[in-house]
């Protein structure tokens, strides 16, 4: 693909590492529908990547739509406000979708929406100051599907004052690309190609808003499958200015560091480089959208779009209100979590077994996905038969295979020095494994055992 006149960073590279997770559910084909609101509701006060947001209501008290539930004066946390107009029945400690006890604001929903302030659309939005848009994004709580908030990424990253004073002027990583990612994580997943499909004006102006955010003249259009730049839905977005780019779908190649590679051509510093350091930013379609509603309409995050599929289900694609109850979602797509085998939140590759259906629906939930029986893979205990086939699907370039023997064997410290704290939990060691280990399941009980003996626990 031709590179744009005066953009030398999209030099796209073959995604060789990860696997091939086939073609895309049916699900993509599936017009996003509004679930209606349930009548109660868990709302997590840590839907984010930082520390968890301090309450700022009470049990008894009455809130509307877009009220401020809690926030936090930690850079890497987003506020998190109401997503019904009711009463606060509870706030008290409650499993999310991750399996933590996080402080959970329980709101009984009246059925009435009204909101604090309505949202309306500004006729001259994109003449505010980028100060103002900013903070716009900030207080509405946008928060990327991986959690990390919006905001966060389009800030310089600060610089003691004793660096300023030592070099003489601040260092600021500038960015030269914004790379919007039109791309699903796992084929279960169709959250941005259905946004790309239905709200093709949206994102042109969202698009032009995160530009002008980030101080960029260009940005690339992650799409692939069967996608290309002369299909329709790409073809009503693609204006001068974004450049459509075709990236092989392998598993999982939509992430942050490894999309900027893909499109840019450029690896990223390890072991703690992010995409800025190589001149881009990678926001998914979700997070632009939602950005754009918190600067045009002034809108905060309340909701989100989630692909339900299972056996003897009609696969779907909802937009959720936050804290709406697992079973609740699986009911409204005709399933049943009682009946199910395993209820997976977040991808079949890197998402989390459920077991609670009142665990609420959160920023970071992409999907739903019910597996029946004939679905399940047994795991094992067999020692590792050493073939290395998940050192050649790392995406990471890691050693499972020596990670979790080191977990597997309570020898943590072993594992932290083996980079464990860089693996990113895909799960396509566990996938091409063919002893069956519960590789992930290492990981994520490691991850969990440092941090607690890190914190004193």
């Amino acid at each position: 693909m031709a590179t744009p006149v005066g953009d030398d960073l999209i030099r796209p590279k073959r995604f060789r590492r990860g696997i091939d997770l086939g073609p895309p559910h049916p699900v993509i084909a599936q017009p996003i529908e509004e679930m209606p609101a349930p009548k109660l509701l868990h709302v997590p006060l840590k839907q984010h990547y930082g520390l968890r947001c301090e309450p700022r209501v009470h049990v008894g008290d009455q809130v509307r739509m877009g009220q401020l539930l809690g926030e936090s004066a930690d850079p890497m946390a987003a506020p998190v406000h109401a997503p019904v107009s009711g009463k606060v029945l509870a706030v008290a400690d409650r499993l999310d979708p991750f399996g933590r006890k996080v402080l959970t604001v329980t709101l009984e929903n009246d059925g009435r929406d009204e909101w604090v302030e309505p949202p309306r659309e500004a006729a001259d939005f994109m003449g505010r100051k980028i100060s103002a848009m900013m903070r716009a994004i900030r207080m509405a709580g946008v928060v990327r599907g991986d959690g990390v908030p919006v905001h966060t990424r389009l800030s310089p990253p600060e610089r003691p004052k004793a660096y300023i004073f030592l070099v003489g002027i601040p260092v600021v990583k500038p960015i030269r690309l914004l790379i919007v990612n039109a791309l699903d994580a796992e084929p279960t997943q169709a959250v941005n190609r259905r946004l790309l499909v239905e709200r093709p004006e949206d994102i042109r102006q969202g698009v032009d808003l995160f530009k002008k955010l980030a101080g960029v003249k260009h940005a690339a259009l992650a799409i692939g499958g069967d996608l290309t730049a002369s299909s329709a839905p790409v073809r009503a977005v693609v204006r001068e200015g974004l450049t459509p780019v075709s990236v092989d779908l392998r598993y999982p190649v939509s992430q942050p560091h490894l999309l900027t590679t893909a499109i840019t051509g450029r690896e990223i510093p390890w072991p703690d480089g992010v995409p800025r350091d190589v001149g881009a930013m990678v926001m998914d379609l979700e997070a632009i959208l939602a950005g754009l509603e918190a600067v045009r309409d002034g809108k905060p995050q309340v909701d989100r779009v989630v692909s339900v599929t299972g056996p003897e289900m009609t696969s779907r694609n909802l937009r959720v209100r936050l804290g709406t109850p697992l079973g609740d979602v699986v009911a409204f797509a005709g399933g049943a979590m009682d009946q199910a085998a395993k209820v997976v939140v977040g991808g079949l590759m890197s998402g989390w077994a459920q077991y609670d259906p009142a665990v609420g629906i959160t920023k970071e939930t992409r999907s739903v996905t019910v597996l029946g029986p004939q679905n399940l893979v047994r795991f094992t205990e067999q020692l590792c038969v050493k073939c290395g086939r998940c050192v050649g699907v790392c995406p990471m370039r890691l050693l499972p295979n020596v990670m979790t023997n080191f977990i597997e064997f309570s020898y943590f410290d072993e594992a932290v020095d083996a980079e464990l704290f860089k693996c990113i939990e895909c799960g396509c060691c566990a996938y091409v494994c063919p002893a069956k280990r519960p590789l992930v399941h290492y990981v994520k009980h490691g991850k969990a055992e440092v941090l607690a003996k890190r914190a004193g626990r």
